[in-house]
């Protein structure tokens, strides 16, 4: 964890001995009470400093590229006073100046990009063929079915092959993502939570669906930054609360999401930030302030007429029979279309009543739920 310190960065003039009518500019960076400061490069006439804003006036002709220019080094100090408490946990004003002085070359910062989207890439991929994977063996056990010799070895080498390429990137992300020389991205902040996530599935203690859900999340995020920033990442200290805003914006407005799933999306990010935190890539999680709020739905339950009506309906097709039944289900039973989908003839059993009843633990808060088995929600399982 990195010691905690107060950064000061001040510009201010200084007036060249002998020389009344020029004014040379300095930066200052100040912690903890050391200073050290360095020059801006920039000279101009005393009257056009203005000392209380720290700004160039308008009466100087390269006004507004002088001022972006002060503007961005301050920036660019703060940011590698961040970089170096990630290398040394704590800072010194010279050694952020000497960090300054000498950045990342180019060349470095490309082959990071690089090595970033071929992680990203491979993250990716092995988190889809998981999900195939988890759909495959779901398949062969459905409806408490034996899997035959032949598959069950299919099963296992797949599972082995997972676990593999897990193994193996979970090696190449250490190695980036405990590097401090390493620029730290968003996406790398995605990616890193992506990853934990994963194992966490792999080890029964995370649910696939949830997985697969993260994923779309991931390429929302990826989409939103390319349309709102023209780039397909950004560094994390530069992140600003308005990214966050817009983000929600954007969701609702872009992709047509209802305000409750555009929150969803936000608390996951804030999330992601938590962790970039927690593993010393922050200071703080600038997101902290977003209050992700839960509005209640209006539920329409159908009435009983309108229940009867569509139990009547004459369907033609099966699958909107199905669609039909599957509602009727739900609606005899109170549980998610996903608790239904995941339905197996063990969580059915005999009460002490001697009727059938449903047992089961809740999807979402792994809850015990025992229902009984009315007889209209037993007459769709029998017509299976």
């Amino acid at each position: 964890m990195n010691v905690k310190q107060k950064l000061s960065i001040l510009v201010y003039g200084r007036k060249r001995t002998g020389v009344s009518d020029s004014l040379s500019l300095y930066i200052r960076v100040s912690i903890d009470g050391f200073k050290e400061e360095m020059s801006c490069g920039i000279k101009i006439r005393p009257e056009h400093w203005d000392n209380s804003r720290k700004q160039i006036k308008a009466g100087e002709t390269q006004f507004k590229k002088y001022n972006k220019t002060l503007e961005l080094m301050k920036a660019d100090l703060e940011r590698h006073f961040y970089l170096v408490q990630a290398l040394h946990r704590v800072a010194t004003p010279q050694m952020v100046l000497d960090s300054y002085r000498s950045p990342i070359n180019g060349k470095d910062q490309q082959q990071q990009k690089i090595a970033n989207l071929a992680f990203s890439e491979r993250l990716d991929a092995l988190i889809c063929d998981y999900i195939k994977y988890c759909k495959f063996e779901k398949k062969a056990y459905e409806f408490d079915a034996v899997p035959s010799s032949e598959k069950k070895i299919i099963l296992e080498d797949r599972r082995n092959g997972i676990k593999k390429r897990l193994d193996a990137i979970t090696r190449e992300a250490n190695a980036i993502f405990d590097n401090k020389s390493h620029h730290k991205t968003l996406v790398l902040a995605i990616d890193e939570y992506l990853l934990n996530f994963l194992m966490l599935a792999f080890s029964g203690n995370r649910s696939p669906n949830s997985l697969e859900k993260m994923i779309g999340r991931k390429n929302r995020y990826l989409s939103f930054i390319k349309y709102r920033y023209k780039a397909d990442d950004l560094p994390v200290e530069k992140l600003e609360y308005k990214f966050i805003t817009d983000l929600f914006n954007y969701l609702l407005v872009q992709w047509g999401v209802n305000e409750n799933s555009a929150t969803k999306y936000c608390q996951c990010l804030k999330e992601i930030i938590d962790r970039a935190v927690a593993n010393g890539w922050l200071q703080a999680n600038i997101f902290g302030l977003f209050k992700c709020s839960y509005v209640e739905p209006d539920k329409l339950w159908p009435s009983m007429d309108e229940f009867v009506t569509l139990l009547n309906a004459d369907l033609s097709k099966q699958s909107l029979r199905e669609i039909r039944d599957i509602n009727i289900f739900c609606g005899m039973t109170g549980l998610a279309y996903q608790e239904v989908f995941d339905l197996s003839p063990r969580d059915i059993v005999k009460g002490s009543d001697g009727e059938l009843w449903i047992e089961k633990k809740r999807q979402k808060t792994d809850g015990d739920v025992s229902l009984p088995l009315l007889p209209l929600a037993l007459e769709i399982i029998e017509q299976l």
